[in-house]
């Protein structure tokens, strides 16, 4: 596991955070613990929303991307005032999202959470396959809908 963190040049507020773990099942309460000693503020609402959105972002990562449990993925986390921006980034092969994720009866609420309850979010397949996602904090609420669509394929933020 590497962490690294960097902040902005000149004392911006801006902070970035980076995280390498294996692609193994126990990366997720990994990243959630890690998350949590970041010091994000927030409610508790918003705090708990980082850490669900953080551990399902991670478990796709290491279900779905095809590594083996040798290789690694990265967890990037930029943190602004009033915002956080979290993204999964993986050497997988990537996958398809376009429109509203609907999750089924065999599963699929992990991006459905995503979608739900994250301010936007989008995915990125090139080199790298690289799922984000924001939450504003201070009281923003998501309204279902509002973040699905056009948000996918935005160019991500640097972390």
């Amino acid at each position: 596991m590497l962490e690294m963190t960097q902040g902005e040049p000149g004392g911006a507020r801006t902070k970035r955070h980076k995280l390498v773990l294996p692609a193994i099942a126990g990366s997720a309460r990994q990243a959630r613990q890690w998350v949590c000693s970041l010091s994000l503020r927030g409610t508790p609402h918003d705090l708990e929303s980082v850490q669900l959105l953080v551990s399902e972002l991670v478990t796709n990562s290491v279900r779905h991307s095809g590594l083996s449990p040798d290789d690694e993925f990265e967890l990037h986390v930029q943190i602004e005032p009033g915002r956080v921006r979290v993204e999964v980034a993986d050497c997988g092969t990537g996958f398809d999202q376009r429109g509203r994720v609907q999750p089924s009866l065999d599963g699929g609420f992990g991006l459905f959470f995503v979608q739900e309850m994250s301010s936007r979010w989008g995915l990125d397949c090139d080199e790298r396959t690289r799922v984000w996602f924001e939450l504003d904090f201070g009281g923003h609420t998501a309204v279902p809908g509002e973040n699905s669509g056009s948000t996918l394929n935005a160019p991500p933020a640097a972390v």
